[in-house]
């Protein structure tokens, strides 16, 4: 069936899924696309040939389903961009994709320049599309992978689940010829390469003795380095200029104290702030040199790293680069799918899927006082199966649904889909479209039938989110608003970083963190970093250290009970030592087949750990995938099975604890608008929570509002010891774990990537806006909608009193007869 065009026409980036075909949509013919044989880095090189992988994103490098994508914004140099450029993916797929039905479609720039049939179920295939000249700009650019899978044998919706195609990391990406040393400007530090994982290494190089000065310049170089490469997962170590040829070497001092350093000789005459990109050599990383003749003029070279330049490239590009992290949605107003890079698509197959990622406020206060419209621009042909729908999920929760319910097909305009406003939540958001397409020749279920089937359903790119008015008053502690905006962190002048045990190991993590703080937050968060104890409590104080260093006093601010901590971390208070020579060919071959076969990501395997502390060989568990644990309750801390229904089904604590706290609840509210008084609920027992962490835990995050300031919190970052520490926070800053950073304690499983969060019992509101009639009166509505019984009562008070009044004014009023 073809669709009538809707009102002014279909828009023009709309795609097509064709399984099969030797042209592109508009008739032109295929690029060339090749099947070749892998090639390792070395015979690239030799063949004057450098593979720039893709980096890893919000996204992973799994597709899966029917139809999926993935997208990364990808910077080219001026001498990039006027090579001859090809763009190779490695992948596997599942057993159950027919490949005769199923294809692989390259997009750059939003032109598609071919496709190949997706036949890989029992080892990589390697395949190469040429890109055409002048199609890649300098600057950004965008590359965009689609999967379209069918089932071999299944045709029913829940064979679908079953599909999917995995992109090897470490031998897909750009491949680039006659460019040598290319990279020759601090601009161009978005154009080094990752590395075979997606992330983004970085050696910080102190000379010298390491000192709370070289620290801070540490922080604020890869804080700068990090907004300037735009890589999602930077991994930060220390130590001498490293090998190899992914990410860059970090040199940061006074010029006279780095000068002897090797490669520094070709910066040349240093007479002011210098920042400097050398090229690679003699098998060593780029190197970025921060320096100046005098201290003044190296915090002046700093403050330069923290200003990139304007972003440059193809519009779909930049746009790509907007999305990259997720969305920012600053507050009420109209997303459409093209503003998120989603073009139009047609689909023939039975269950459609399209995701897209926003990163919300940290200060929005969640709640259902309002709804989120979704308005669809599409269609759907006539004559579909049973129970034909489209569904909203919103961070893996079913939002909303409506039925298709038009016999005859429909082409749409705003079909309004409405879902509550408190299926979001501060920091990062996944929503997902998904519409239910059957067919009633899905019974039959005919593999040929589903080569070149015919199309049914339609999505354009002028569809649109409508987000709401949001109130807005953070509640603390919430990790994932210092995981998705850094905050509390960036609203104070300086924070306070606290590292009671400054080994290369904890220095390491530290900066790891900071980078993602600035990554969050959008700029340099200003650090200070100290080796003492704060005696400043006003100010936010980010702690990482190992367990062994950390007082019980400061274990016991964040919640957490130090004696069981340090009993269930017993047995791995020492690291076993570490190999020098680092893994073999070997082991890195085999930690990146596993990773790409069950999806892990690829910092998350460290040795498994039972759940006596005891470090076990890791055991492979069919159907596991990063970004979905399984049931696991060794990692949920000692409760009362019952209490804990009763929490889940009523709420947080008694009616009686409610009513007897709502007038000081109330005059908290209107206190902490006025005045900026930070605590609104509070736990009926007035205790604060502790929790035990079990002994598989790799990192525990853990956060508590600091109550000498009204806008500061404590964040500590800890594991069982330095090595462990260093690792784990490698692990944790990988995008797929980094968003599911939630709650008042967060739990890392740094073998499989498995992450569990812990609700804080007790809460805080954090004014961050001057004060409002609107945004009181959201903030209360929303406060009420999360405690129902105190909106009960406190109505049926009000009724009783105008019950009682009217009475009293009828009996006291008037004339009696």
């Amino acid at each position: 069936m073809v669709f009538g065009a809707p009102p002014g026409g279909l828009p023009q980036r709309i795609r097509s899924f064709l399984p099969r075909g030797s042209a592109t949509d508009d008739g032109r013919p295929t690029p060339n696309v090749q099947s070749a044989p892998g090639q390792d880095g070395e015979a690239l090189r030799e063949a004057g040939v450098e593979l720039r992988r893709m980096p890893v994103n919000l996204h992973g490098y799994r597709l899966r389903g029917e139809i999926d994508a993935t997208e990364w914004p990808v910077y080219l140099t001026d001498s990039d961009a006027r090579s001859r450029l090809r763009f190779r993916v490695s992948y596997l797929t599942a057993i159950s994709v027919m490949p005769e039905a199923s294809v692989l479609t390259l997009l750059v720039n939003d032109v598609a320049l071919g496709q190949t049939n997706l036949q890989a179920p029992s080892g990589t295939r390697y395949v190469v599309f040429d890109i055409p000249p002048d199609l890649m700009r300098p600057g950004w650019n965008s590359i965009r992978l689609t999967a379209d899978m069918r089932h071999r044998v299944d045709c029913s919706l829940g064979a679908t689940y079953e599909l999917w195609t995995q992109i090897d990391a470490a031998n897909t990406g750009l491949l680039v010829s006659g460019a040598p040393a290319r990279v020759r400007d601090a601009q161009d530090i978005a154009s080094l390469a990752p590395d075979s994982f997606g992330a983004f290494p970085v050696r910080a190089v102190i000379p010298g003795r390491t000192t709370i000065g070289s620290m801070d310049q540490i922080m604020k170089a890869v804080q700068g380095v990090a907004l300037r490469a735009r890589f999602l997962q930077p991994v930060v170590d220390m130590g001498p200029a490293a090998q190899g040829d992914a990410g860059l070497n970090l040199l940061v001092g006074v010029y006279k104290d780095i000068a002897r350093q090797p490669g520094v000789e070709g910066l040349g005459a240093v007479t002011g702030p210098r920042v400097a990109l050398l090229p690679a050599g003699a098998g060593r990383r780029p190197m970025l040199v921060v320096t100046g003749q005098t201290s003044q003029d190296l915090d002046a070279a700093l403050e330069s790293l923290a200003r990139p330049e304007e972003a440059r490239g193809s519009p779909s590009g930049l746009a790509a680069l907007a999305n990259y992290r997720g969305l920012r949605v600053s507050g009420a107003g109209r997303i459409s799918l093209r503003q998120l890079n989603i073009p139009s698509v047609e689909f023939n197959g039975r269950l459609f899927r399209v995701g897209f990622d926003l990163v919300l406020p940290p200060d929005f206060y969640t709640s259902d006082y309002a709804k989120v419209r979704l308005r669809l621009d599409g269609g759907y042909v006539a004559g579909l199966g049973p129970e034909p729908q489209i569904s909203i999920s919103v961070n893996g929760r079913d939002a909303a649904t409506t039925v298709l319910s038009r016999r005859d097909g429909e082409v749409f305009r705003s079909n309004e889909i409405p879902f509550p406003l408190g299926r979001l939540k501060p920091g990062f958001n996944r929503v997902e479209i998904l519409a239910r397409v059957p067919s009633p020749a899905d019974k039959a279920c005919d593999p040929v039938a589903a080569i070149g089937a015919p199309k049914r359903f339609l999505l354009l790119d002028t569809s649109e989110l409508i987000i709401p008015t949001l109130a807005r008053v953070a509640d603390m502690p919430n990790l994932a608003l210092y995981a998705s905006a850094a905050f509390p962190l960036t609203l104070g002048e300086r924070t306070q970083l606290f590292l009671p045990s400054p080994d290369r190991s904890a220095v390491g993590a530290a900066a790891t963190l900071a980078a993602q703080m600035a990554l969050a937050a959008d700029r340099v968060v200003d650090l200070d970093v100290t080796v003492t104890p704060p005696a400043d409590s006003t100010q936010s104080t980010l702690v990482v250290a190992p367990a062994g260093a950390l007082s019980d006093a400061t274990l016991a601010a964040v919640g957490v009970d130090a004696a069981a901590l340090k009993s269930a971390w017993a047995n791995r208070q020492n690291p076993a030592p570490a190999d020098p020579a680092g893994l073999s060919a070997y082991a890195q071959l085999a930690r990146q087949r596993t990773a790409l076969t069950r999806n892990l990501p690829g910092y998350c395997m460290m040795p498994k750990v039972s759940d006596t502390g005891v470090v076990t060989p890791r055991q492979e568990t069919p159907g596991a995938e990063a970004g979905k644990p399984g049931l696991d309750t060794t990692a949920l801390p000692e409760r009362d099975v019952l209490a804990q229904w009763n929490e889940n089904i009523y709420g947080r604590t008694s009616l009686l604890a409610q009513v007897r706290g709502l007038f000081n609840n109330i005059v908290s509210l209107g206190s902490g608008m006025a005045s900026g008084a930070k605590s609104l609920v509070q736990d009926a027992s007035g205790k604060r929570q502790t929790i035990q962490v079990p002994a598989p835990t790799s990192l525990m995050m853990a956060q508590s509002v600091l109550r000498g300031g009204q806008s500061a919190a404590l964040t500590l970052v800890t594991a069982p010891n330095g090595a462990d520490l260093f690792d784990a926070t490698a692990c944790l800053t990988d995008p797929l774990v980094w968003s599911q950073v939630n709650g008042q304690k967060t739990l890392l499983d740094a073998a499989s990537g498995e992450v569990t969060t812990i609700a804080p019992r007790e809460t805080y509101f954090m004014p961050t806006t001057v004060f409002s009639v609107v945004n009181a009166r959201l903030v209360a509505a929303s406060w009420l909608s999360h405690n129902p019984s105190v909106y009960v009562v406190s109505s049926l008070l009000v009724a009783i009193f105008l019950g009682g009044t009217t009475t009293w004014l009828l009996r006291n009023i008037g004339r009696k007869q």
